[in-house]
């Protein structure tokens, strides 16, 4: 427990980008452009290109009812083939997307189904479960990165921090606060001082830094 608490309170503001890649599984993983750093280190401003995803949950604002772990085998049986109508095996991807308001989890869907138009070849899910598929569009999001496990209490803390952060800059606006994200990347059987966790939340760049 020792051990897990400092990989979770660690300084992390001034790491580099390269230990968070060295913690990052060599898994496909949505491409992203940086557009702004945080002089503090505090957060960075990243302008992802269009993916897609394969969802388990409400995404219509009620709360999650069911447990992450329920979601999270829903999610893989379509993914290794279990639970779509061709049943294609797909490889894994990064990172596990969490959505703080809805609690629907998220898988990357391979590239090859990344856009709208590419999304409508990927196999339809079986019937019965549980899952939908989602083209996510372009879109610009402040992300603070942390280790340790992201449990309740930290990716809290964690997103607090993000947005108090995000307030008392002059380089973005954020339109919606409670629209924060938590990407895991790790598997569970990861040590705690080897993975990667992130909080996300849009923002748009207002040119004041």
């Amino acid at each position: 427990w020792k051990i897990e608490a400092a990989a979770a309170e660690a300084k992390e503001a001034g790491d580099s980008a390269e230990k968070w890649l060295a913690r990052t599984p060599d898994l496909e993983t949505p491409k992203y452009e940086v557009v702004y750093e945080d002089p503090g280190g505090a957060f960075e401003v990243r302008r992802y290109n269009a993916y897609s995803t394969v969802e388990c949950g409400s995404a219509d604002g009620a709360p999650q009812t069911s447990g992450g772990n329920r979601q999270f085998f829903a999610l893989a049986n379509y993914i290794f083939g279990k639970a779509n109508a061709k049943q294609e095996k797909m490889a894994m991807t990064t990172p596990v997307q969490t959505d703080a308001r809805t609690g629907v989890m998220s898988f990357i869907m391979p590239s090859k189904y990344w856009g709208a138009d590419a999304l409508a070849a990927a196999p339809v899910p079986s019937e019965g479960a549980g899952v939908r598929l989602s083209a996510r569009p372009e879109e610009t999001v402040a992300v603070a990165t942390f280790g340790g496990y992201a449990r309740g209490a930290s990716v809290d803390a964690r997103t607090r921090a993000l947005v108090a952060a995000l307030d008392a800059s002059e380089a973005v606006e954020v339109p919606d606060r409670e629209a924060t994200r938590l990407m895991q990347y790790n598997d569970p059987f990861t040590v705690p001082w080897k993975r990667r966790n992130e909080v996300s939340v849009p923002v748009v760049l207002t040119g004041g830094a």
